[in-house]
């Protein structure tokens, strides 16, 4: 066989070699972001845990960045990633789901074999976001100890103290809304109580005071006397009873109005339950539920209404910092043309002789 003949290979002979070889640039090579106009993806700003190993989970802050393309900046619509992809020590990469934990925080779990690396994020359409920050990948003997907290209230979690030491890193402004920190601290089998305090940030970048929460972290590990090495707090959204003082126990409020005091207690569980006594001296009772009606993140103040069953009774409230009085014309069984000669409520304070004509609201004020 001459030479000619010899270099003379049938094209389906070459097939598989080309396969491989296909299969290996693919492997080896290095991915590009996938861009579809109309559509991103975020980028993680920063991870909640300053390292982790395979199985655990880390939370990541993630930010939406607005496209530019040719010098021009283009608003798309935003897409929450669904998976993310690790370098694995095989030299190639693996792929894991993400949870959406609120819409500017991520989880995942890291994957076997992952080793530390830049991840990419992965997203609906073949869409694709490279060179996410590096993340480090440990062993379980190196983790660093301490608590990721996430912020699910409405308000900045502007200082986090145990006791008068704050526990805040730093230079830090906080954990904003919907976002997570993690802070390093050795953990007990004890609880211990961490004094959280929530501000809203004004167009001026102001602070203003708005709540104290207790957060108790600590503990043992379940089935063992061990204390954890790491935890997850999460400080949810607070509620209305929150809003109107039953954190710790219930709260009460006297209502008054021309001449009358009658009483509101809130519980933590929702509930409203107004308390009266007619001239007959009858106690009079009544629960509601309370329901929002808008509480936005970083909101000046909270608008609430009362409800029996399935109605709303009443008018909807505005409830102001520092969330320890209000005014209404008529809340649940109370309004403003009560008076104290048509056996009404009357607990304490002065009749009023005379036939009262104009309007008078009612004006609650928190006692407890």
């Amino acid at each position: 066989m001459n030479s000619e003949t010899q270099n003379n290979t049938h094209p389906a002979a070459l097939l598989p070699m080309l396969l491989l070889a296909l299969w290996f640039f693919c492997q080896n090579a290095s991915a590009a972001d996938v861009i579809i106009p109309g559509l991103q993806l975020p980028s993680i700003t920063s991870y909640a845990l300053p390292s982790g190993f395979a199985g655990e989970r880390v939370y990541a802050n993630i930010q939406f960045v607005n496209q530019r393309v040719g010098g021009m900046t283009l608003t798309a619509k935003p897409v929450i990633p669904d998976r993310i992809e690790f370098p694995i020590s095989s030299g190639r990469r693996a792929i894991v789901q993400v949870t959406s934990e609120t819409p500017g925080l991520i989880s995942f779990v890291i994957p076997a074999g992952a080793i530390t690396g830049n991840p990419a994020l992965l997203g609906r359409d073949g869409l694709r976001s490279e060179n996410q920050p590096s993340f480090q990948v440990v062993t379980s003997t190196q983790l660093t100890r301490g608590v990721t907290f996430i912020n699910r209230t409405q308000y900045l979690a502007a200082s986090m103290k145990r006791g008068t030491v704050e526990l805040l890193p730093s230079g830090s402004t906080g954990i904003p809304t919907g976002q997570a920190l993690f802070i390093p601290m050795t953990l007990s089998v004890i609880p211990r109580a961490l004094d959280v305090s929530l501000v809203r940030v004004t167009s001026t970048g102001l602070r203003v005071p708005m709540f104290n929460l207790l957060e108790t972290v600590g503990g043992s590990v379940a089935g063992t006397r061990l204390p954890a090495f790491r935890a997850v707090q999460i400080m949810d959204r607070l509620t209305v009873s929150e809003a109107l003082g039953a954190v710790n126990q219930t709260a009460e409020w006297v209502i008054r109005h021309r001449g009358q005091n009658r009483l509101m207690k809130v519980n933590s569980n929702g509930e409203a339950i107004l308390e009266d006594r007619r001239l007959t001296g009858t106690l009079i009772s009544k629960t509601y539920s309370l329901e929002e009606v808008s509480w936005p993140d970083n909101a000046a103040s909270v608008r609430f209404t009362l409800r029996e069953g399935a109605s709303r009774v009443g008018e909807t409230i505005v409830l102001h910092p520092p969330f320890d009085s209000f005014a209404a014309n008529h809340l649940g069984h109370f309004n403003l043309n009560d008076g104290p000669f048509d056996d009404m409520p009357l607990t304490s304070g002065n009749l009023e002789v005379d036939v009262v004509t104009e309007v008078v609201p009612m004006l609650a004020r928190r006692v407890r």
